[in-house]
């Protein structure tokens, strides 16, 4: 680490194409403070530090990142002490928590008015924590996703803080526009409808919860699709366009739905696994299609209630 740390005090990065960056901070850094030394955070200061391959945290010392950060690579805490990203923060690759708190208080340079745009974010079984902007009389959120999310694990979660705890940084989420996906156990809620353009992978022993779901396209490009493996929460369930099959994508499964499904538009309905727990009303003729499922007959353009 003393080496990496002479570089960066020189305005040079240790993160170029195919590097790989280990923090190894077992026990943080210490200092003398009047009567002795004192352990404190490691600290990674310089005018900017550019990740274009692999930064790897591990051990239980806390490290703070105050310079500004471009992670074009991967960054990833595993089994680690608290990683906090202090400096304004650039994320066109991947940042990962693994049993593991990566505090991006930067903040985001890319996340603007609520929406995240591309690139991944991992939690698997650890948190990953977002400045939202400052306090209000109640939590910020995330509220457009174009990003590629995944969260694995039962610990698993996008959070921001609020007085003091942490908030679920997707509760006011209102469009997916990009990728989210539950694994293992995962679980996701949202308190208002969510408008779903993209993909929603809800794996075996996961819960996405919402007041409603409402699938179809924002662009003419998109190909929303909803592949439910486990249990999908949402009174209000509407599928106006796209895909929505039982299992994992490519995979046979068992999907449960709490709530009523309506099928319209141009809409693939794949039955190639046993479905629990399922009610669905259909207001357009059907086909029977082999093993893509059930097919709409009808084209219609899609719509999706602006009100509750």
């Amino acid at each position: 680490m003393e080496r990496e740390r002479r570089h960066l005090r020189d305005g040079q990065h240790p993160g170029g194409p195919g590097a790989r960056f280990e923090d190894r901070n077992a026990a943080g850094t210490r200092e003398y403070q009047g009567a002795g030394w004192v352990p404190r955070y490691t600290q990674i200061a310089a005018s900017r530090f550019v990740n274009e391959g692999s930064f790897e945290k591990t051990g239980a010392g806390e490290t703070v990142i105050e310079a500004r950060l471009d992670n074009l690579g991967r960054m990833t805490a595993i089994d680690a002490a608290l990683l906090i990203l202090a400096g304004r923060t650039s994320n066109t690759g991947t940042l990962e928590a693994v049993r593991s708190r990566v505090v991006v208080w930067g903040p985001l340079e890319q996340l603007q008015q609520g929406q995240l745009p591309g690139r991944r974010y991992i939690a698997r079984d650890g948190t990953l924590v977002f400045n939202l902007g400052p306090e209000g009389p109640v939590p910020h959120s995330i509220t457009e996703n174009h990003a590629d999310i995944v969260l694995e694990g039962r610990h698993a979660r996008l959070a921001t803080v609020w007085r003091g705890t942490d908030q679920n940084a997707l509760r006011s989420l209102e469009l997916n526009d990009g990728t989210i996906t539950l694994l293992d156990g995962a679980r996701l809620s949202m308190g208002g409808p969510l408008r779903q353009s993209g993909a929603l992978h809800i794996g075996a022993g996961s819960t996405l919860s919402a007041a409603a779901l409402w699938q179809c396209p924002e662009q003419e490009e998109d190909r929303p699709a909803v592949w439910l493996a486990r249990v999908l929460d949402a009174p209000d369930i509407r599928i106006f366009a796209g895909r929505f099959s039982a299992g994992a994508e490519d995979e046979v499964g068992r999907a449960a739905i709490r709530g009523q499904l309506l099928l319209s538009g141009r809409t693939v309905l794949d039955m190639r696994a046993s479905i629990a727990s399922m009610s669905w009303t259909s207001t357009v003729p059907w086909q029977w299609a082999g093993n893509c499922g059930w097919r709409s007959k009808a084209i219609s353009p899609c719509w999706a209630p602006s009100g509750s």
